[in-house]
């Protein structure tokens, strides 16, 4: 963990997700990508396509924490103030979200529970502000599953049917 070593290099491709964060204070790093410090450093980038991200607290939102890039394509719903990174670090933006705001209108519950789904309401600015995806590549292997963080609340995953933004798409 947090070591080059372990760390990914490459794409991360990131399609098609429902991020709700509802930290309070500092700085959310939504990614971390490999720290400029070091020489072996590959340049990663993250493609992010078809997403929700949306800070509820009073944290502030920032895509990566160190370096790399940050590539927007296709829709994506980020919520409003959020920045490329903390000041200070080398982090390349290329292209914008299509949507911002301070509220997606999602079926969510904050906190959260094991109920919630986080479908689209009626009238969500997400429904069908989504893009289609490109073609998977082909050469990448699946080392494993991702773990839950220890706080994280199970839910069930529906894939969406529609264009719509996030994992819960109708």
């Amino acid at each position: 963990d947090n070591t080059f070593e372990r760390a990914r290099t490459g794409t991360l491709y990131f399609y098609n997700n429902t991020v709700l964060s509802h930290d309070s204070s500092g700085t959310i790093s939504l990614f971390d990508q490999q720290s400029n410090n070091d020489s072996r450093d590959p340049g990663n980038t993250v493609e992010l396509r078809n997403n929700i991200i949306w800070q509820t607290g009073g944290a502030k939102l920032a895509m990566t924490r160190d370096i790399g890039t940050v590539r927007f394509v296709g829709g994506n719903w980020v919520s409003s103030g959020w920045t490329s990174g903390p000041s200070g670090n080398t982090v390349q933006v290329t292209g914008a979200p299509t949507l911002t705001g301070t509220d997606p209108r999602l079926n969510c519950s904050i906190p959260a529970t094991a109920a919630m789904n986080c479908t689209p309401a009626a009238g969500s600015p997400v429904i069908g502000a989504g893009s289609g995806t490109t073609a998977t590549p082909v050469s990448y292997t699946f080392a494993g599953a991702a773990e839950l963080p220890a706080a994280a609340v199970p839910g069930v995953v529906t894939r969406s049917t529609a264009n719509d933004l996030g994992a819960f798409g109708q």
